[in-house]
Protein backbone atom coordinates (compact mmCIF):
# COMPACT_ATOMS: atom_id res chain seq x y z
CA UNK A 1 0.00 0.00 0.00
CA UNK A 2 1.49 3.44 -1.01
CA UNK A 3 1.38 6.49 1.18
CA UNK A 4 -1.32 8.44 1.97
CA UNK A 5 -1.00 10.76 -0.77
CA UNK A 6 -1.28 8.17 -3.35
CA UNK A 7 -5.05 7.05 -1.88
CA UNK A 8 -7.72 8.44 -4.31
CA UNK A 9 -10.76 10.89 -3.09
CA UNK A 10 -9.00 11.23 -0.06
CA UNK A 11 -10.31 14.41 1.52
CA UNK A 12 -7.13 15.92 3.74
CA UNK A 13 -8.77 18.66 6.33
CA UNK A 14 -11.45 20.61 5.64
CA UNK A 15 -13.14 20.25 2.35
CA UNK A 16 -13.09 24.38 1.42
CA UNK A 17 -15.97 25.62 -0.83
CA UNK A 18 -18.24 22.72 -0.54
CA UNK A 19 -21.95 23.58 -0.43
CA UNK A 20 -23.05 22.96 2.99
CA UNK A 21 -26.53 23.83 4.34
CA UNK A 22 -26.34 26.62 7.18
CA UNK A 23 -28.52 24.97 10.21
CA UNK A 24 -29.43 28.54 11.38
CA UNK A 25 -33.51 27.71 11.28
CA UNK A 26 -32.92 24.64 13.37
CA UNK A 27 -33.21 25.22 17.09
CA UNK A 28 -33.52 22.63 19.89
CA UNK A 29 -33.71 23.65 23.68
CA UNK A 30 -31.34 22.86 26.24
CA UNK A 31 -31.47 19.13 27.84
CA UNK A 32 -32.55 20.54 30.99
CA UNK A 33 -35.83 22.41 29.94
CA UNK A 34 -36.90 18.94 27.94
CA UNK A 35 -39.68 17.03 29.55
CA UNK A 36 -39.98 12.91 29.38
CA UNK A 37 -42.55 12.29 27.03
CA UNK A 38 -42.98 15.40 24.87
CA UNK A 39 -41.15 16.28 21.96
CA UNK A 40 -37.65 17.24 22.63
CA UNK A 41 -37.14 19.20 19.14
CA UNK A 42 -39.32 21.57 17.72
CA UNK A 43 -40.33 20.13 14.26
CA UNK A 44 -37.71 21.80 11.26
CA UNK A 45 -39.93 21.82 8.10
CA UNK A 46 -37.02 21.41 6.27
CA UNK A 47 -35.83 18.47 7.82
CA UNK A 48 -39.17 17.05 7.69
CA UNK A 49 -39.46 17.36 4.11
CA UNK A 50 -36.23 16.03 3.55
CA UNK A 51 -37.27 11.99 5.22
CA UNK A 52 -40.33 12.53 2.93
CA UNK A 53 -38.04 13.01 -0.07
CA UNK A 54 -35.60 10.21 0.44
CA UNK A 55 -38.45 7.55 -0.10
CA UNK A 56 -38.76 8.11 -3.86
CA UNK A 57 -35.15 9.71 -4.45
CA UNK A 58 -32.63 7.50 -7.17
CA UNK A 59 -30.63 4.88 -5.50
CA UNK A 60 -27.02 4.81 -6.66
CA UNK A 61 -25.67 1.15 -7.40
CA UNK A 62 -24.03 0.04 -5.75
CA UNK A 63 -26.05 1.63 -2.79
CA UNK A 64 -23.80 3.44 -0.35
CA UNK A 65 -23.07 3.15 3.35
CA UNK A 66 -21.39 6.28 5.42
CA UNK A 67 -19.36 5.22 8.03
CA UNK A 68 -18.19 8.31 10.17
CA UNK A 69 -15.74 7.25 12.49
CA UNK A 70 -15.06 10.49 15.17
CA UNK A 71 -12.52 11.11 18.40
CA UNK A 72 -9.75 10.16 19.46
CA UNK A 73 -7.72 7.27 18.15
CA UNK A 74 -5.29 5.22 19.76
CA UNK A 75 -6.77 6.39 23.29
CA UNK A 76 -4.41 6.38 26.34
CA UNK A 77 -6.79 5.51 29.38
CA UNK A 78 -10.29 4.86 29.04
CA UNK A 79 -12.08 6.81 31.54
CA UNK A 80 -13.77 10.25 30.63
CA UNK A 81 -11.88 12.09 33.47
CA UNK A 82 -8.44 11.25 31.42
CA UNK A 83 -6.74 12.74 28.03
CA UNK A 84 -3.40 11.87 25.68
CA UNK A 85 -3.24 9.53 22.95
CA UNK A 86 -0.48 7.64 21.45
CA UNK A 87 1.10 6.60 24.10
CA UNK A 88 2.98 2.93 24.16
CA UNK A 89 0.22 -0.23 24.31
CA UNK A 90 -2.13 1.67 22.14
CA UNK A 91 -1.32 0.69 18.80
CA UNK A 92 -2.28 -3.06 19.55
CA UNK A 93 -5.63 -1.69 21.03
CA UNK A 94 -6.51 0.67 17.98
CA UNK A 95 -5.52 -2.30 15.66
CA UNK A 96 -7.91 -4.80 17.13
CA UNK A 97 -10.29 -1.84 16.95
CA UNK A 98 -10.27 -1.44 13.42
CA UNK A 99 -10.38 -5.40 12.40
CA UNK A 100 -13.23 -5.55 15.08
CA UNK A 101 -15.11 -3.29 11.94
CA UNK A 102 -14.47 -5.19 9.29
CA UNK A 103 -15.36 -8.09 10.73
CA UNK A 104 -19.05 -7.27 12.56
CA UNK A 105 -19.80 -4.55 10.06
CA UNK A 106 -17.64 -3.82 7.23
CA UNK A 107 -17.03 -6.88 4.91
CA UNK A 108 -21.00 -7.95 6.46
CA UNK A 109 -22.62 -4.88 4.40
CA UNK A 110 -20.40 -5.22 1.29
CA UNK A 111 -21.15 -9.41 1.72
CA UNK A 112 -24.87 -7.72 0.82
CA UNK A 113 -24.18 -5.67 -1.85
CA UNK A 114 -23.16 -2.25 -0.56
CA UNK A 115 -20.52 0.44 -1.22
CA UNK A 116 -18.96 1.19 2.54
CA UNK A 117 -17.61 4.56 2.41
CA UNK A 118 -15.73 5.87 5.43
CA UNK A 119 -15.09 9.10 6.93
CA UNK A 120 -12.79 10.16 9.73
CA UNK A 121 -12.71 13.06 12.22
CA UNK A 122 -10.29 12.89 14.53
CA UNK A 123 -6.94 14.22 16.40
CA UNK A 124 -3.00 14.15 15.89
CA UNK A 125 -1.23 12.42 18.28
CA UNK A 126 -0.97 14.31 21.56
CA UNK A 127 2.72 13.39 22.01
CA UNK A 128 3.63 14.27 18.36
CA UNK A 129 3.62 10.99 16.67
CA UNK A 130 2.16 9.97 13.17
CA UNK A 131 0.46 6.50 14.15
CA UNK A 132 -2.71 8.27 12.80
CA UNK A 133 -1.43 9.12 10.02
CA UNK A 134 0.87 6.19 9.78
CA UNK A 135 -0.77 3.22 10.54
CA UNK A 136 -4.58 4.07 11.28
CA UNK A 137 -5.52 5.65 8.04
CA UNK A 138 -3.53 3.07 5.91
CA UNK A 139 -5.41 0.34 7.23
CA UNK A 140 -8.88 2.26 6.58
CA UNK A 141 -7.46 2.98 3.21
CA UNK A 142 -9.76 0.62 0.63
CA UNK A 143 -12.54 2.04 2.09
CA UNK A 144 -11.78 6.00 3.07
CA UNK A 145 -13.08 8.34 1.27
CA UNK A 146 -12.66 11.56 4.03
CA UNK A 147 -10.65 12.67 6.50
CA UNK A 148 -10.23 15.85 8.82
CA UNK A 149 -7.17 15.85 11.49
CA UNK A 150 -7.65 18.51 13.83
CA UNK A 151 -5.24 19.44 17.21
CA UNK A 152 -5.77 17.23 20.31
CA UNK A 153 -5.62 20.68 22.20
CA UNK A 154 -8.25 22.54 19.99
CA UNK A 155 -11.30 20.60 18.94
CA UNK A 156 -13.96 18.53 20.86
CA UNK A 157 -15.69 15.83 20.52
CA UNK A 158 -18.98 17.64 18.98
CA UNK A 159 -16.41 19.32 16.82
CA UNK A 160 -15.24 16.24 15.05
CA UNK A 161 -18.77 14.74 15.24
CA UNK A 162 -19.52 17.80 13.07
CA UNK A 163 -16.73 17.52 10.69
CA UNK A 164 -17.22 14.05 9.90
CA UNK A 165 -21.19 14.40 8.72
CA UNK A 166 -19.24 17.71 6.41
CA UNK A 167 -17.13 15.53 4.79
CA UNK A 168 -19.48 12.58 4.16
CA UNK A 169 -22.01 15.42 2.60
CA UNK A 170 -19.14 17.22 0.87
CA UNK A 171 -17.67 13.93 -0.56
CA UNK A 172 -20.64 12.28 -1.44
CA UNK A 173 -22.35 15.21 -3.06
CA UNK A 174 -19.10 15.61 -5.33
CA UNK A 175 -18.68 11.91 -6.47
CA UNK A 176 -18.29 11.16 -10.21
CA UNK A 177 -20.74 8.62 -9.84
CA UNK A 178 -23.64 11.01 -8.65
CA UNK A 179 -26.47 11.70 -11.30
CA UNK A 180 -26.74 14.44 -12.72
CA UNK A 181 -28.34 17.36 -11.00
CA UNK A 182 -27.58 15.42 -7.96
CA UNK A 183 -26.47 17.88 -4.76
CA UNK A 184 -28.30 20.83 -7.06
CA UNK A 185 -30.68 22.79 -4.88
CA UNK A 186 -33.25 24.67 -6.96
CA UNK A 187 -33.62 28.30 -6.77
CA UNK A 188 -34.80 29.83 -3.65
CA UNK A 189 -34.15 27.27 -1.85
CA UNK A 190 -30.95 27.96 0.16
CA UNK A 191 -32.23 26.48 3.25
CA UNK A 192 -32.60 22.91 2.06
CA UNK A 193 -30.59 20.49 4.06
CA UNK A 194 -27.60 19.50 2.70
CA UNK A 195 -28.66 16.38 0.08
CA UNK A 196 -32.41 17.95 0.12
CA UNK A 197 -32.39 17.11 -3.84
CA UNK A 198 -34.63 14.44 -4.83
CA UNK A 199 -32.26 13.58 -7.78
CA UNK A 200 -30.34 11.06 -5.69
CA UNK A 201 -29.44 9.47 -2.09
CA UNK A 202 -26.75 10.02 -0.53
CA UNK A 203 -26.45 7.11 1.59
CA UNK A 204 -28.78 4.16 2.17
CA UNK A 205 -27.25 3.95 6.22
CA UNK A 206 -25.58 5.82 8.17
CA UNK A 207 -23.25 4.71 11.34
CA UNK A 208 -21.46 6.56 13.73
CA UNK A 209 -18.80 4.78 16.12
CA UNK A 210 -16.28 5.85 18.43
CA UNK A 211 -12.57 5.57 17.17
CA UNK A 212 -11.55 3.62 20.91
CA UNK A 213 -14.72 1.61 20.27
CA UNK A 214 -14.51 -1.96 19.45
CA UNK A 215 -17.63 -4.18 18.00
CA UNK A 216 -17.95 -7.53 19.56
CA UNK A 217 -21.08 -8.64 18.63
CA UNK A 218 -23.36 -7.58 15.22
CA UNK A 219 -26.81 -8.35 13.25
CA UNK A 220 -27.44 -6.35 10.25
CA UNK A 221 -30.42 -8.94 10.14
CA UNK A 222 -32.28 -7.43 12.85
CA UNK A 223 -31.17 -4.14 12.85
CA UNK A 224 -32.00 -3.64 8.91
CA UNK A 225 -35.21 -5.25 9.01
CA UNK A 226 -36.86 -2.57 11.66
CA UNK A 227 -36.17 0.34 9.44
CA UNK A 228 -35.37 2.50 12.39
CA UNK A 229 -32.42 4.11 14.58
CA UNK A 230 -30.20 2.64 16.60
CA UNK A 231 -27.90 3.53 19.49
CA UNK A 232 -25.88 1.15 21.54
CA UNK A 233 -24.94 1.77 25.40
CA UNK A 234 -22.24 0.28 27.26
CA UNK A 235 -22.07 1.29 30.84
CA UNK A 236 -24.45 4.05 30.05
CA UNK A 237 -22.67 5.39 26.94
CA UNK A 238 -25.08 6.20 23.99
CA UNK A 239 -22.44 7.85 22.20
CA UNK A 240 -19.74 5.02 20.88
CA UNK A 241 -22.24 3.21 18.56
CA UNK A 242 -25.29 5.30 16.64
CA UNK A 243 -27.16 4.14 13.56
CA UNK A 244 -29.44 6.25 10.97
CA UNK A 245 -31.51 5.12 7.88
CA UNK A 246 -29.97 7.39 5.32
CA UNK A 247 -33.52 8.76 5.70
CA UNK A 248 -32.62 11.02 8.28
CA UNK A 249 -28.39 11.77 7.26
CA UNK A 250 -29.90 15.35 5.46
CA UNK A 251 -31.64 16.02 8.78
CA UNK A 252 -28.38 15.33 10.86
CA UNK A 253 -25.75 16.84 8.68
CA UNK A 254 -28.16 20.45 9.06
CA UNK A 255 -28.06 20.55 12.32
CA UNK A 256 -24.67 19.55 13.18
CA UNK A 257 -23.85 22.53 14.66
CA UNK A 258 -26.96 23.10 16.54
CA UNK A 259 -26.97 20.24 18.78
CA UNK A 260 -24.59 18.75 20.87
CA UNK A 261 -23.52 15.28 20.33
CA UNK A 262 -24.58 13.77 23.35
CA UNK A 263 -26.62 10.02 24.57
CA UNK A 264 -30.07 11.48 23.22
CA UNK A 265 -28.63 13.09 20.00
CA UNK A 266 -30.06 10.62 17.78
CA UNK A 267 -33.30 10.90 18.99
CA UNK A 268 -33.50 14.88 19.02
CA UNK A 269 -32.39 14.31 14.50
CA UNK A 270 -35.65 12.20 14.95
CA UNK A 271 -37.82 15.11 16.49
CA UNK A 272 -36.33 17.68 14.19
CA UNK A 273 -37.53 15.72 11.27
CA UNK A 274 -41.44 14.91 12.79
CA UNK A 275 -40.34 11.66 14.76
CA UNK A 276 -40.76 12.20 18.24
CA UNK A 277 -41.27 8.38 19.71
CA UNK A 278 -41.47 5.16 17.87
CA UNK A 279 -44.84 4.33 16.15
CA UNK A 280 -47.42 1.84 18.69
CA UNK A 281 -45.60 -1.76 18.51
CA UNK A 282 -42.86 -0.96 17.03
CA UNK A 283 -39.42 -1.73 18.20
CA UNK A 284 -37.38 0.93 20.48
CA UNK A 285 -33.61 0.88 19.32
CA UNK A 286 -32.28 4.06 20.33
CA UNK A 287 -32.02 5.54 23.54
CA UNK A 288 -35.00 8.20 24.33
CA UNK A 289 -37.74 9.06 27.40
CA UNK A 290 -40.26 7.22 25.21
CA UNK A 291 -42.65 6.54 27.89
CA UNK A 292 -40.43 3.81 29.84
CA UNK A 293 -40.57 1.80 27.36
CA UNK A 294 -37.29 -0.90 27.02
CA UNK A 295 -35.18 -1.40 23.66
CA UNK A 296 -35.76 -4.11 21.99
CA UNK A 297 -33.19 -6.88 22.43
CA UNK A 298 -31.64 -6.30 18.68
CA UNK A 299 -29.90 -3.25 20.52
CA UNK A 300 -29.39 -4.97 23.70
CA UNK A 301 -28.11 -8.29 22.89
CA UNK A 302 -27.74 -8.88 18.76
CA UNK A 303 -25.14 -5.27 18.94
CA UNK A 304 -22.02 -5.32 21.32
CA UNK A 305 -19.08 -2.71 21.65
CA UNK A 306 -16.87 -2.17 24.45
CA UNK A 307 -13.92 0.57 24.72
CA UNK A 308 -10.19 -0.38 23.99
CA UNK A 309 -7.12 1.73 24.96
CA UNK A 310 -3.44 1.19 26.77
CA UNK A 311 -6.07 0.65 29.98
CA UNK A 312 -7.28 -2.38 28.30
CA UNK A 313 -3.89 -3.93 28.50
CA UNK A 314 -3.17 -2.61 31.79
CA UNK A 315 -6.27 -4.41 33.32
CA UNK A 316 -5.58 -7.66 31.35
CA UNK A 317 -1.65 -7.94 33.00
CA UNK A 318 -3.21 -6.99 36.20
CA UNK A 319 -6.16 -9.67 35.89
CA UNK A 320 -2.95 -12.04 35.24
CA UNK A 321 -1.29 -11.07 38.52
CA UNK A 322 1.20 -9.26 36.87
CA UNK A 323 0.33 -6.11 38.81
CA UNK A 324 3.85 -4.72 38.45
CA UNK A 325 3.69 -4.22 34.69
CA UNK A 326 0.01 -2.86 34.90
CA UNK A 327 1.30 -0.12 36.90
CA UNK A 328 4.24 0.90 34.89
CA UNK A 329 1.43 0.84 31.89
CA UNK A 330 -0.29 3.42 34.07
CA UNK A 331 2.48 5.07 34.80
CA UNK A 332 3.61 5.61 30.81
CA UNK A 333 0.13 6.16 30.01
CA UNK A 334 -2.47 7.70 32.02
CA UNK A 335 -2.86 11.66 32.25
CA UNK A 336 -6.18 13.22 34.00
CA UNK A 337 -8.22 15.76 31.98
CA UNK A 338 -7.30 19.39 32.50
CA UNK A 339 -10.21 21.64 33.20
CA UNK A 340 -9.88 23.23 29.50
CA UNK A 341 -10.71 20.20 28.21
CA UNK A 342 -13.25 19.27 30.17
CA UNK A 343 -16.76 18.38 28.53
CA UNK A 344 -19.48 21.30 27.34
CA UNK A 345 -22.79 21.01 26.97
CA UNK A 346 -22.72 23.69 24.05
Amino acid sequence: MGPPSSWPLLLLGWAAGADLATMAPVYCPPHAARTRGRELCPTDPICAASVKRFATAKRHAPPRVAVLLRGVAFRNWGSRDTEGSCCRGTEAAQRSVVESWDEHLFAPLEARGYEVNIYVATYRCSNGKDWVERDLLAQLAPRLRGVYLGSYDNTTQSATHARALELAHAESSSREDQPEGAGDQPEGAGDQPAGASDAARAFEHVFIMRLDMALTRSNLTCLLAQDGPMTRSEAGNADGFSYLPGRFFACAVRARGALYYSHDWVASVLSLAGVDAPAAGAPVLYAHAVGGRAQDACATRAWRHEKRSAETAARWLRARGRAAAADRARAACYAARRPSRDYQNR
